[in-house]
């Protein structure tokens, strides 16, 4: 279901069932639960250094207007509807990294490949682990992905987790037209 523009009423117009139902009841419901979904990755995924490496993510916390499949394209949030979305992504190495990695936020929104955000970690802590996030408006059918860049000398682990509160995940929530 996508929002629709209410209509613009004139004095002494009568509001049919229809009209209310469409504007009104529809509208009310979108915008209590709008599109969103949370993808994530639940095993180990492989990083080789040097490499921008776009992040796996096999399986979903929620997805309530179909816009992540975890078989064909599981890297991808696909816009179903249009509109404006608030996007986050993250990711999480082993412990045991040095080095500096990033975390790239992109999308085909736009007409391209482009960067919406990115952000730059440096080693230190026990798991180092990176977030971006930002908006950006999306056509039905574009779609976004999170990737990561990570320069240790040698290949690194995203570690794993049963929901996304560990390793990659990407989640998008639609904010408006």
């Amino acid at each position: 279901m996508a929002f629709t523009e209410p209509m613009t009423f004139s004095a002494g117009a009568v509001l049919t069932a229809s009209q209310m139902n469409t504007y009104v009841r529809d509208n009310v419901d979108f915008l209590s639960e709008p599109p969103r979904a949370l993808a994530y990755h639940n095993t180990t995924q492989s990083i080789s250094t040097a490499t921008e490496t776009i992040m796996a993510c096999n399986s979903e916390e929620y997805d309530s207007d179909t816009m992540h499949d975890p078989s064909t394209n599981n890297e991808r949030l696909t816009a179903s509807t249009a509109g404006t979305y608030l996007l986050n992504g993250a990711c999480a190495f082993a412990s045991g990294y040095t080095g500096r990695f990033f975390i790239y936020l992109k999308s085909t929104g736009g007409g391209g490949h482009t960067a919406i955000l990115d952000h730059h970690c440096s080693a230190g802590g026990s798991q180092p682990q990176g977030m971006v996030g930002g908006t950006i408006a999306l056509a039905a059918a574009e779609y976004a992905w999170i990737s990561v860049y990570q320069e240790s000398g040698g290949a690194l682990n995203i570690t794993s987790g049963a929901t996304n509160r560990a390793g990659a995940s990407i989640a998008a929530t639609w904010i408006g037209e």
